[in-house]
């Protein structure tokens, strides 16, 4: 492949994917950011790697007691490998963020979009600080081994699967009638994944994740499903969220090799559920690109009420 069919192919990608008044210092907060923030966790490691100031804390029980990698009871990072891998979200997560005010910055102009996801940023911001929850929450709860991590661990996973959820109900519904008018069913489909997340908070210690977590990722892909054959209308990078299935696809297998300990060597930095973290990432990137290369007809009666 020649440069100037590489330069041809990021022109198309770039014009898809909504970046051509999107300039690096868009980024570069989130770049300060997360250099801040790695930085940061390098430091509290140097100092207080040797402690455990986790003591005061409850353990977390369920998946916790069946990861490979063997737990460093006494000290700062109980698992390394599964603590440190969750670093792959910040940056995923910075740059959704980015994105999301970079369209809201740019006002009616986006509001005017095709592409669902550029004309209400909202999405992409919820989408980027899910995807900073998840791993910010996973990697306390690695580094503790703690009940309350584990918590903000699994909630974290919930709030990006909802917010998921939420934008492909959106695409298939793009409006309701309320009160005699039209109106855009975005803010209604985020509000009611935002009670059922309220919920799922308050009655976590109730529900096992390895039941509802699959539920909803089964429910987005067949959404997915419906949506490509039923309603879209335009040629939609399709590869890329084919890519974050395949990413989950194959993260799940190998969680549940590491899991069951098929595939284990506790002392070793290579670990399963640690390539889970950073396909995963990976997955809710691929996600994110294909939903912002998707363009479909915007409806009439939204069309006036921009």
């Amino acid at each position: 492949m020649n440069k100037l069919s590489i330069k041809l192919k990021w022109q198309v990608l770039r014009t898809r994917l909504y970046l051509e008044k999107i300039y690096w210092k868009n980024f570069r907060t989130a770049a300060v950011l997360l250099i801040l923030l790695v930085g940061s966790l390098l430091a509290c490691y140097n100092l207080w790697g040797a402690e455990n100031i986790w003591y005061a804390l409850a353990a977390a029980n369920g998946n916790a007691l069946h990861f490979c990698e063997l737990n460093r009871i006494d000290a700062l990072i109980k698992q390394p490998s599964n603590t440190w891998s969750n670093l792959a979200y910040i940056p995923v997560g910075l740059a959704i963020v980015s994105l999301g005010f970079a369209d809201l910055r740019q006002g009616m102009e986006r509001r005017k979009c095709e592409n669902f996801l550029v004309r209400y940023p909202i999405f992409s911001i919820i989408f980027g600080f899910s995807t900073l929850y998840v791993g910010l929450g996973s990697f306390l709860y690695h580094a503790s081994l703690t009940s309350y991590f584990q918590k903000h661990d699994q909630m974290g996973m919930y709030a990006l699967v909802l917010t998921i959820l939420a934008f492909s109900v959106y695409r298939i519904f793009p409006t309701i009638k309320l009160f005699g008018k039209w109106r855009s069913f975005h803010s209604i489909g985020l509000v009611l994944a935002g009670i059922f997340f309220v919920y799922i908070f308050a009655e976590w210690s109730k529900i096992n994740i390895n039941t509802l977590f699959p539920i909803l990722i089964i429910s987005v892909f067949a959404l997915h499903i419906y949506y490509e054959i039923f309603i879209k209308k335009s040629v939609a990078f399709s590869k890329y969220m084919l890519g974050g299935f395949a990413c989950l696809a194959m993260g799940y297998i190998i969680w549940m090799l590491d899991r069951s300990h098929v595939v284990c060597s506790p002392e070793s930095w290579f670990q399963g559920h640690a390539v889970w973290h950073i396909l995963t990432a990976a997955s809710a990137l691929l996600v994110y690109m294909y939903y912002r290369t998707d363009t479909a007809p915007v409806p009439e009666k939204l069309n006036n009420k921009v």
